[in-house]
């Protein structure tokens, strides 16, 4: 079973499906990306008298932004329907080694980040 809802936030962390699995990465590669951050995700709205009223201001991560070799190359645009929690998954082409980085940004102008360093096997 899962925790009980909370407020509680906690930093993302980043992890590349291939790096655990093959302990290696190869140019040109499809790199699967998992980020696992622990966020609230409230949509604001509570059902009173068979209809939805809103009841709070909507609190959810709202971007996540997506950086390799100080390079955008991804960002997605979320919504309060994102579950608690989010375990969101995405690919990145490995065109080159840099840094990989994820910038999320909540509906309160809070940012999170997560990085990894992508160096191609020898």
């Amino acid at each position: 079973m899962g925790r009980p809802a909370g407020d509680e936030i906690h930093a993302p962390e980043l992890r590349i499906t291939e790096l655990v699995r093959d302990g290696a990465l190869h140019p040109g590669a499809l790199l699967h990306a998992q980020v696992k951050m622990r966020h609230p995700n409230r949509t604001g709205l509570v059902l009173r008298g068979g209809a939805f009223v809103r009841e709070s201001p909507p609190f959810f991560v709202r971007e996540l932004e997506v950086r390799l070799a100080g390079e955008r190359v991804s960002r997605f645009t979320l919504t309060p329907a994102l579950s608690d929690d989010p375990f969101i998954g995405f690919c990145v082409l490995a065109r080159r080694e840099g840094r990989l980085e994820v910038l999320l940004t909540n509906s309160r102008g809070e940012r999170f980040e997560a990085s990894q360093e992508i160096r191609f096997a020898a």
